[in-house]
C-alpha cells in the first residue's frame, strides 16, 4: 500500500477483525457485541478496500504481516497464533466482498477446535468467495528471498543434490557396506562378500529380512553410518569409518538393508518432505520399539519416553539433511515434533489387543491423546460404540490417578479429546463433567487447578456447542458444590464456561421447538436472573403473537424464581429492564404492573417512557388500554400523543370517558391542540357513538365575534364521525366541504385478526425525489434524506451523521412550504432511522396532508382504509 492513509484503515481493520473474532468464539455470532463488532469492523473493511486493493493478512516469524508488512502488538502476536493454530496460511480479502460474507467468515471461528475453522470457513464461504484462505504459508519478501510458494518445492537442504546418488541409487550404499563388512573379514571387499553379504533390495538372503534383530548397540552404530553418509557428500565416506562400523556392530549391514527393504512398504504412511535416510533412520527406530514391544520388554504407554531417547539419536541427522521444518516454523506453521512422529507411527503398528489392553489398564494416561483419539475413531468408524466408550471412560478415570503427573496429563487430554466425549455417548460427558468438577476440590496446588479447571470449561463448552443441556445442569449443579469448598475457583470458572452468554439462543431454541428439549427448563431454573432477563429482552424483541405466546409460556414452565426475577426488574430495575418487564408481566399481573408502573414512571425520561409505552402496547394484553390510561397523568406532554394512539388501537372501551374530557379541549389537553386532535383519533377507532355530540359540536360553524376551530381539527373530528356513523357519510362529506381524497387519509382503523403485534398509524407514503429535511439536535444539525412519510412519522436514510435514536426538532421544505414538528428517533435494524412525530401544530399537520395528497393516488388511500392489515405491513406507494 502506497497510501498511509489506506494502510492506516487497513491496520484498524485488522485489529477489528481481531476483536470479532474473539467476540464470536466468546459469546457467539448472534450475541449483541458481536453485532456491533461486526458493523464497526464492515465499516473500517470499506475503507481499507475502498480504492479497489485487495487485503492479504498472514503469518512470518510468530508476527502478523498484512501486505508484507509486519504488524506489531500483543493482540497482533494473539491473532497471529490463533492463525497459525488453525493451520492458516493467509487470509485474501478481496474487492467487493459483502458483510454477509464476513459474517459468515466471523462464524466459522465458532468452533473450539481450531483445526476445523478451515474447512467450516470453506463450508460457509464456498469456493467463489470474495474471502479466500491461501495453502501456503505467506513470508514477507526481500530482495534476496525467493517467493513464499518457493518454501514447499525446497524441502531439503543445501546438500539434497550432493545425497542425490545416495537417494536415487540405494543399491550403492548397500555395496559401500558390503564391501566394509568383506575388508574386515578379509575378504575382497567385493559386492555380495562378507558374512554380511546381500543383493540390495529385491535380492535373495537373510540380510533382507523383515526380522531382522536389533540391538541398542546396532541401533546406534546404524544412525551414526547415516549421518556419516550425509555429512560425506558425493565422495562417501571413509573405508576405515566403515570398517569400524562393521567391527563394533556387525549386524549394521544387514539391519540397514531389512529397513531399506520396508521403506516402500511405508511409504505413504510417512512424511513426503522427510529425506529418504532420514526415513530409514525413523524406520529402525520404530522397527526396535516395536521388537521391544513384542518381546515384552517395554509397555506401550513407555514407548514414548523410548521414542524421544531415539529422536535424540537422529536429530543430528535430521539437522542436515531436512530444513523443510525449520522453514516452515520461520513461516509460522507449528512443526510436530520428531519424537511425537515415531510415537504416532509405532502407534499405528501396535496391534488392536495391545491398544485395548492398555487404554483399558490405569496406566492409560501415559497414551498421548492424539493417540487415543485416533483409535477411538477408528473404533467410531466400525460402529463399536460400547468400546469407544469404555475407552474414554478409562482415560477420564485418571484424572483421579494418585500421581500428579498422570493427572496432569489427563486434565490436558481431556481439552483435547472434549468433542469425542460429547459424540459416543448421551450420558457419557455429564458423568466426565461431574468427575473433573469434583476433582476441582481436591486439588492442592495451583498449577493442578488451573489445569483441571481448564479442563472442566472445555468439557462444559462441549456440550453448550452440542446443545446437551442434561450436560450442562450437571456443570452448574456441580459448580455450586463446589462454591461451598472453593468459592474464587468458582469465580474464575463460572464466566469461562459462557452459559449466562448463550442463554439467548438457548432461550430461542426452547421457544420454538416442537417438543421441550431436554435438561432445558432445569437449566433456565438454575440461572433465574439472566434467565427471566433474556426471555424478557425476546419478548421484547417479538414481532408476531405467536413468537410472544411462545416465549411467555416458557416463562411460566421456568417457575416461580423467573417471574419473582421479573417483578424485581420492573419493581427495582433500570428503565430498560422496567419496559422490557412490564411487557411480559403484563400479559400475567396487569394489576400489579398498573401500581408498579403508576409509581416509576414518572422519574423517567421520555425516551425511557417512549420505550415502556411502546413495550406494554405490544405487549398485546388485554387490559392495556385501561393501563395506559391509568398512566397519561404520570407521562410527559411529548409522549401523550403516542399513549392515545395506542389506547384507541387497544380498543378498549373503558378509556372512552377520558378521552372524551381530552377532545373537548379540558385537561392535559387544554392549549394543547395536537393533544386533543390525538385524542379525537382515538375516539374514532373506538368507534364511541358517545363521542358523536362532541364531534359535531367541533363541526359547527363559528358564532358571531368568534374564531372558528383549526380546519385540521375539524377534519379529523369529520374522519372520526365516519367511523362512528359509516350510514352519514354522504351528509358529513356534503355538509363539512372536505373532499373525499381528504376524508381517506387518515388514521388507520384498528386491525383484524392478525399475528402482527403492532399496527401502523397511519398509511405511508414514498417520499418525492430528492425530499430532505434539516434534523436538529441539542449536539448537532444534519440534512437528511426523507424516504417515506405519513402524519405520524416516517423513515430517514442513515448516515454518519444522523443520530441513531434521541429527541430532535426536523424541518421539512418543499416548494415555499416550511414544516416544522418535535420527532423522536429510532435505530430500525434495516439500516435507516424511524422518526414519530411528537408534536406539531395544527396548521403543519394541514400543509404535511396536502403533501401527502398529492403523491397517493385516492385507490391506494382506499385500499387503505377498506384493508387495515395490508397497511400494516407494506408502504403505500
Amino acid at each position: 500500500m502506497s497510501d498511509l492513509s489506506q494502510l492506516d484503515s487497513a491496520r484498524a481493520f485488522t485489529r477489528s477483525l481481531n476483536i470479532l473474532l474473539k467476540y464470536v468464539r466468546l459469546y457467539g455470532p448472534e450475541h449483541l457485541r458481536t453485532t456491533v463488532q461486526l458493523a464497526t469492523t464492515w465499516q473500517e473493511l470499506e475503507s481499507a478496500t475502498g480504492e479497489g486493493q485487495p487485503l492479504l493478512l498472514g503469518t512470518a516469524e510468530g508476527k502478523l504481516v498484512m501486505d508484507g508488512i509486519p504488524i506489531a502488538g500483543l493482540a497482533e502476536s494473539r491473532f497471529a497464533e490463533l492463525l497459525q493454530a488453525a493451520g492458516i496460511a493467509s487470509i485474501q480479502i478481496n474487492p467487493g466482498v459483502s458483510e454477509s460474507e464476513l459474517k459468515l467468515f466471523a462464524s466459522a471461528f465458532t468452533t473450539t477446535t481450531a483445526s476445523e475453522i478451515p474447512k467450516q470457513v470453506k463450508a460457509a464461504l464456498g469456493s467463489r468467495s470474495s474471502i479466500q484462505l491461501n495453502e501456503v504459508r505467506f513470508v514477507a519478501q526481500d530482495p534476496t528471498a525467493d517467493v513464499a510458494g518457493q518454501i514447499a518445492a525446497k524441502t531439503l537442504s543445501p546438500e539434497a543434490g550432493k545425497l542425490a546418488a545416495w537417494v536415487s541409487d540405494p543399491e550403492k550404499l548397500l555395496q559401500l557396506i558390503t564391501a566394509a563388512e568383506g575388508a574386515r573379514a578379509g575378504g575382497d571387499g567385493a559386492p555380495g562378500s562378507g558374512s554380511g553379504s546381500g543383493a540390495g533390495p529385491g535380492g535373495s538372503g537373510t540380510g533382507l529380512s523383515g526380522d531382522a534383530i536389533i540391538s541398542d548397540k546396532t541401533l546406534a552404530c546404524a544412525v551414526r553410518v547415516l549421518t556419516q553418509f550425509a555429512e560425506a557428500g558425493e565422495e562417501g565416506p571413509s573405508p576405515e569409518f566403515l570398517k569400524q562400523a562393521t567391527a563394533e556392530a556387525p549386524d549394521v549391514g544387514r539391519v540397514l538393508r531389512a529397513a531399506m527393504a520396508s521403506l516402500p512398504e511405508a511409504a505413504e504412511e510417512e512424511d513426503p518432505h522427510s529425506p529418504p535416510l532420514v526415513k530409514l533412520a525413523e524406520r529402525l527406530a520404530i522397527r526396535y520399539a516395536m521388537q521391544q514391544y513384542q518381546r515384552g520388554e517395554v509397555k506401550v504407554n513407555a514407548v514414548h519416553d523410548m521414542m524421544e531417547r531415539m529422536s535424540k539419536e537422529i536429530d543430528s541427522l535430521r539437522t542436515i539433511l531436512t530444513s523443510h521444518e525449520r522453514k516452515m516454523n520461520r513461516a509460522g506453521m507449528a512443526v510436530e515434533s520428531h519424537a511425537d512422529i515415531l510415537d504416532r507411527q509405532f502407534w499405528a503398528s501396535v496391534p488392536e489387543r495391545g491398544k485395548q489392553m492398555v487404554l483399558l489398564s490405569a496406566d492409560a494416561y501415559c497414551i498421548p491423546a492424539r493417540n487415543v483419539r485416533s483409535y477411538v475413531e477408528e473404533l467410531m468408524a466400525r460402529g463399536d460404540v460400547a468400546m469407544a466408550s469404555r475407552v474414554l471412560r478409562s482415560y477420564a478415570a485418571g484424572i483421579d490417578h494418585p500421581e500428579e503427573e498422570a493427572r496432569k496429563k489427563v486434565s490436558s487430554g481431556l481439552q483435547e479429546l472434549a468433542d469425542l466425549y460429547g459424540r459416543v455417548e448421551a450420558d457419557l460427558l455429564r458423568e466426565t463433567l461431574a468427575r473433573v468438577g469434583m476433582r476441582v476440590c481436591c486439588e492442592h496446588t495451583l498449577d493442578m487447578q488451573t489445569l483441571v479447571s481448564a479442563a472442566y470449561v472445555r468439557l462444559t463448552q462441549e456440550a453448550a456447542q452440542r446443545r446437551d443441556y442434561l450436560a450442562l445442569t450437571t456443570s452448574l449443579k456441580t459448580l455450586e458444590r463446589l462454591h461451598e469448598y472453593r468459592p474464587r475457583s468458582v469465580e474464575h470458572i463460572r464466566p469461562r464456561i459462557a452459559v449466562e452468554h448463550r442463554l439467548h439462543e438457548f432461550v430461542a431454541e426452547a421457544a420454538n421447538a416442537p417438543l421441550m428439549p431436554a435438561g432445558i427448563l432445569e437449566l433456565l431454573r438454575l440461572t433465574p436472573r439472566a434467565t427471566a432477563e433474556t426471555i424478557a429482552m425476546q419478548f421484547s424483541r417479538c414481532h408476531t403473537r405467536s413468537d410472544g405466546e411462545r416465549l411467555l409460556n416458557l416463562a411460566q414452565q421456568a417457575g416461580d424464581n423467573i417471574m419473582e426475577c421479573l417483578q424485581s426488574m420492573l419493581r427495582s430495575g433500570s428503565a430498560d429492564e422496567t419496559a422490557r418487564g412490564a411487557a411480559i408481566l403484563s400479559r400475567i399481573k396487569l394489576d400489579m404492573v398498573q401500581g408498579e408502573l403508576a409509581q416509576r414512571i414518572s422519574s423517567f425520561n421520555r425516551l425511557q417512557q417512549d420505550a415502556i409505552v411502546r413495550q406494554v402496547a405490544a405487549a398485546g394484553a388485554v387490559g392495556r388500554g385501561k393501563l395506559l390510561l391509568e398512566l397519561l397523568e404520570e407521562l410527559d406532554p411529548l409522549i401523550l400523543p403516542e399513549a392515545l394512539d395506542e389506547i384507541g388501537l387497544a380498543g378498549d372501551p373503558v378509556a372512552a370517558g377520558a378521552l372524551l374530557e381530552l377532545a373537548e379541549g379540558e385537561g392535559r389537553a387544554k392549549n394543547e391542540p395536537y393533544i386533543r386532535l390525538k385524542s379525537i383519533e382515538a375516539l374514532g377507532r373506538l368507534r364511541e357513538p358517545s363521542a358523536t355530540d362532541t364531534l359535531l359540536k367541533i363541526l359547527e360553524p363559528p358564532k358571531f365575534f368568534s374564531l372558528g376551530r383549526p380546519r385540521e381539527l375539524r377534519l379529523t373530528a369529520t374522519q372520526a364521525l365516519l367511523q362512528i356513523d359509516p350510514e352519514r357519510a354522504d351528509d358529513l362529506v356534503k355538509s363539512t366541504g372536505f373532499s373525499r381524497q381528504e376524508l381517506l387519509l387518515g388514521p388507520l382503523p384498528i386491525m383484524g385478526a392478525s399475528d402482527f403485534l403492532r399496527q401502523r398509524r397511519y398509511p405511508r407514503v414514498v417520499a418525492p425525489e430528492g425530499f430532505s429535511a434539516l434534523a436538529t439536535t441539542a449536539n448537532a444539525r444534519c440534512n437528511v434524506a426523507v424516504e417515506r412519510i405519513s402524519l405520524g412519522g416516517g423513515l430517514l436514510s442513515r448516515n454518519s451523521r444522523v443520530p441513531r435514536c434521541g429527541e430532535a426538532t426536523m424541518e421539512m421544505q418543499f416548494g415555499l412550504q416550511r414544516l416544522r414538528s418535535r420527532v423522536l428517533l429510532r435505530d430500525l435494524p434495516t439500516r435507516e432511522v424511524a422518526y414519530e412525530i411528537l408534536n406539531m401544530d395544527l396548521d403543519g399537520r394541514g400543509k404535511l396532508r396536502k403533501l401527502l395528497l398529492n403523491q397517493c393516488p385516492e385507490p391506494a388511500l382506499a385500499a387503505a382504509q377498506t384493508y387495515p392489515s395490508a397497511a400494516s405491513s407494506a408502504s403505500i406507494s
